[in-house]
């Protein structure tokens, strides 16, 4: 393999190898990240949403730093959009929707393998909970799909988490990769990962904290055509609406109010 020439920049990645590396990269963070609400909800062997935060946070930040050098690592069709309206040269939007559709395609895989590593677990939850797929319960909540909780008052409740933990990512992302706060590019996918991991562990047990369209849509998807039917479809605008809203807020505020003018 010939390595670049000292001081020459490598090739711009293809399109191809962007929307690939998009896809890679949303399959590591849903299947450490789901991989971890299943061994806490159908085996028990994670207890509490500390030990399942935790892995969030190492997952998102694999997710990054396995894809970041090439497509940017959005992982999330809400930083996308943000990246689109708020520093379009970084990110054009015709790019948005082939970018939306690998995230969902990537997490949709994670949920196929986590549903095969898994089965024979869920299959005992249902019998022991007595759930009858796509007709009693939700055994699939949250381990796949975000649904919230008895705790969240209704779909507007949901939303307004939702909202603010996508805007407190995507304010942490653009704050970090603003070339005026200095931070090493190395340091990126870490403080993502953790910004990832504090906000599920603020909202994840009311919410389910979703805060990226794709790993709710994909995994719905996914539950959709394995047994689940439509019930899999229930609860879903917040989960996409909220995220889309809340990332383009905290970009503007990460960029316009908090650090105007630092782009260049």
């Amino acid at each position: 393999m010939k390595m670049p020439e000292k001081g020459v920049s490598p090739p711009e990645p293809t399109v191809g190898k962007k929307l690939f590396a998009e896809l890679l990269g949303t399959f590591v963070l849903v299947w450490f990240g789901c991989g971890a609400v299943m061994n806490a909800k159908y085996t028990g062997a994670m207890v509490g949403l500390g030990q399942v935060t935790m892995t969030w946070v190492l997952g998102g930040a694999l997710a990054v730093y396995t894809c970041g050098s090439i497509s940017g690592g959005h992982l999330n069709p809400a930083v996308s959009l943000a990246f689109a309206l708020v520093r379009p040269a970084d990110f054009p939007i015709y790019m948005l929707i082939p970018y939306a559709m690998a995230q969902i395609i990537g997490a949709f895989c994670a949920s196929a393998v986590n549903y095969y590593l898994f089965s024979d677990a869920i299959i005992k939850f249902e019998m022991a909970n007595e759930f009858v797929r796509d007709t009693s319960g939700r055994s699939y909540a949250n381990a796949f799909g975000c649904y919230w909780s008895e705790n969240v008052e209704n779909a507007n409740h949901a939303f307004v988490m939702e909202l603010l933990g996508t805007a407190m990512l995507t304010f942490t992302v653009f704050t970090v990769t603003n070339k005026s706060n200095n931070v090493p590019g190395y340091a990126v996918p870490a403080i993502v990962g953790i910004a990832i991991g504090s906000i599920i562990a603020i909202i994840g047990s009311m919410s389910g904290g979703a805060i990226n369209p794709a790993r709710d849509i994909g995994p719905r998807l996914f539950t959709l055509i394995s047994g689940w039917g439509t019930y899999s479809l229930e609860m879903m605008w917040p989960y996409s609406a909220g995220p889309f809203a809340g990332g383009l807020i905290g970009a503007i505020l990460a960029d316009f109010l908090v650090r105007p003018g630092t782009l260049g």
